[in-house]
């Protein structure tokens, strides 16, 4: 999980178009594409809260994809995102 060193937003791939990491959305942390969502907001309802993604499409007012997406990030990227929400616990 790099910062784009363009200011660009990055797609991480066709088949997680859905997230989206931007420096300046989510202090640049990736988050779904056209909201202020990060997958760290997915992973704590998710892994850590066991909140279902029924319910995480409700709260964060998602569809399916979205969130879908978000989860399939946080399993192939699962140590990055892991340290990442250590990172922003012990900021914030």
């Amino acid at each position: 999980m790099e910062k784009s060193s363009t200011g660009r937003t990055r797609a991480y791939n066709a088949t997680r178009a859905h997230i989206v990491q931007h420096p300046e959305v989510c202090d640049g942390v990736p988050h779904i594409a056209n909201s202020r969502v990060s997958v760290l907001d997915v992973y704590e309802a998710y892994q850590l809260l066991g909140v279902t993604p029924e319910d995480i499409m409700k709260h964060f007012s998602l569809n399916p994809v979205q969130v879908f997406s978000a989860l399939t990030f946080i399993h192939e990227f699962a140590e990055d995102v892991e340290h990442a929400y250590e990172r922003r616990r012990a900021v914030g």
